[in-house]
């Protein structure tokens, strides 16, 4: 009941589309770059997985590259990354501070922070109400697209900033929590392939 149902807005908050509340939103390089074997991270769709960044998978570009096609458009953290392509309507917060690119189909949206609180803003795209509109503006079937000027008009409840404070607060708690469970997960799961690498090699003995 913290917010409300947006879609009936009881609380009377204020509706603004992102169009509105955006200084920024821009969509990666078109072309694709040239990959390196070190370099900068160059992140798409499929390294946000479970709203945690998956750098196990990453692509690199060189320096010069993430120059050129970045300089004006930088990642920064609290900055908000959101999907366009494949699959459609997904945010991702920029909580890391290392510089990355990104890929055509994310888009990188720029905002003031004292207006939106980025854990805010992170988890409303990341909503129903804000899913279905994503999923209203997608276009095509076997190459699916929100293109940003139909992004731009998805619209969000702008609540007070201090009740925004409070619910990232909340979440930060249960973010911490996660990513605690998701390390446990990942310790499990080392024993478990070196129980079974040693059961099957002769070297476990019962």
């Amino acid at each position: 009941e913290m917010f409300g149902d947006p879609v009936k807005n009881e609380m009377g908050w204020k509706i603004k589309k992102l169009g509105e509340v955006c200084s920024l939103i821009k969509d990666g390089p078109h072309i694709s770059p040239n990959y390196v074997e070190n370099g900068i991270p160059f992140i798409s769709v499929h390294n946000i997985v479970n709203g945690f960044f998956d750098f196990s998978d990453i692509r690199y570009i060189c320096p010069e590259d993430y120059t050129y096609y970045f300089q004006k458009f930088r990642p920064e953290f609290g900055d908000i990354l959101y999907s366009k392509g494949g699959t459609t309507g997904i945010a991702k917060r920029v909580n890391i501070k290392i510089d990355f690119g990104y890929w055509v189909h994310l888009a990188l949206l720029k905002f003031p922070k004292d207006v939106l609180n980025p854990i805010f803003f992170e988890n409303c795209l990341n909503s129903p109400y804000c899913k279905v509109q994503a999923k209203r503006y997608t276009r095509g079937i076997a190459n699916r697209d929100l293109v940003l000027s139909q992004m731009a008009k998805i619209k969000i409840p702008l609540p007070p900033l201090v009740l925004q404070q409070e619910f990232a607060r909340i979440v930060e708690q249960v973010e911490a929590l996660r990513e605690r469970q998701r390390q446990s997960a990942g310790e499990i799961n080392l024993l478990f392939e070196g129980l079974m690498q040693k059961a099957f090699t002769g070297e476990l003995v019962a």
